[in-house]
């Protein structure tokens, strides 16, 4: 009986502490992409839709980064005298992928998918928030339990543990 008393505390001490690790953002700067894509130019200005180019988003748990080949279906026509466009031409050119710089992080013992936040009808910009860097993007995204219990809590979704620890 008493172990119980002593369990309990430190493990809700030790999720605690795990929550407040993992801040929503890690107040790091972004890493150096390959090419300077800007969410702002592509999403705000053009007004693109995230899963026109994110097309795992609704199926599957990625959203999916798009192909040079999606990249190149608009850009052999539109700014292709742009320095970062002609930069993915030479990744479709020599059948090469874009290797970009994974900006999300979860630890493994989460599970994550994007389709039912879709299917429930959040927007994006819910957890992505709209690119606010200058360079038109979002920065590192780590979420928290908190943030996303709280989230779970306000609009009726289950928190039960087994719905993101698998």
């Amino acid at each position: 009986m008493r172990l119980g008393l002593v369990v309990a505390p430190v493990f809700f001490l030790i999720v605690a502490a795990a929550g407040a690790f993992l801040l929503t953002t890690t107040g790091q700067a972004p890493p150096t992409q390959p090419i300077a894509f800007s969410h702002l130019v592509h999403a705000n200005e053009k007004q693109i839709a995230c899963t026109y180019c994110h097309q795992g988003v609704a199926k599957s748990a990625v959203a999916g980064i798009p192909s040079v080949e999606k990249c190149m279906g608009c850009h052999r026509t539109v700014a292709v005298d742009s320095p970062e466009v002609r930069k993915v031409a030479a990744y479709w050119e020599r059948k090469e992928p874009i290797a970009w710089a994974r900006l999300a992080y979860l630890p493994d013992h989460v599970y994550f998918s994007h389709q039912p936040h879709i299917q429930a009808g959040k927007e994006c910009q819910t957890c992505h928030g709209s690119p606010s860097l200058p360079n038109g993007s979002f920065g590192r995204l780590q979420p928290g339990m908190d943030w996303c219990l709280s989230c779970h809590r306000r609009d009726g979704a289950s928190i039960d543990c087994s719905t993101c620890h698998k």
